[in-house]
C-alpha cells in the first residue's frame, strides 16, 4: 500500500515564494468583509448587499414579481429595520 503525500510536500516551502506575492486575506468573526448597508434576504437568507436603498428595493422587486411566493425583505443592516417587499 502506497503512503499519502501530506500537505507539507505538497505545499511550496516559504523560501520559494515571492516576496511581493500577498496571500488571500481571510476573514473571521472579529474583521468581516467590507459591504453595503442594506441586505438583499429571501426566505430569511441573504442574497446581496446594496449601497444604497433603492438598488436594494428594485432588485427585490424584481425577484419578488419573478417568484411571488418566496419572503423578500430590505433589511438595513445600520439601523437594524427590515422592509417586506409585497406581491405587486
Amino acid at each position: 500500500m502506497a503512503i499519502r503525500p501530506t500537505k507539507e510536500i505538497l505545499a511550496r516551502p516559504a523560501k520559494e515564494r515571492d516576496e511581493n506575492e500577498t496571500l488571500p486575506e481571510t476573514f473571521s468573526q472579529k474583521k468581516r468583509p467590507e459591504v453595503g448597508r442594506y441586505s438583499l434576504q429571501v426566505d430569511r437568507q441573504v442574497k446581496q448587499y446594496f449601497v444604497d436603498q433603492a438598488t436594494a428595493e428594485e432588485t427585490g422587486t424584481a425577484l419578488k414579481k419573478k417568484f411571488p411566493l418566496v419572503q423578500v425583505v430590505i433589511y438595513d443592516t445600520i439601523d437594524l429595520v427590515g422592509k417586506t417587499i409585497e406581491a405587486a
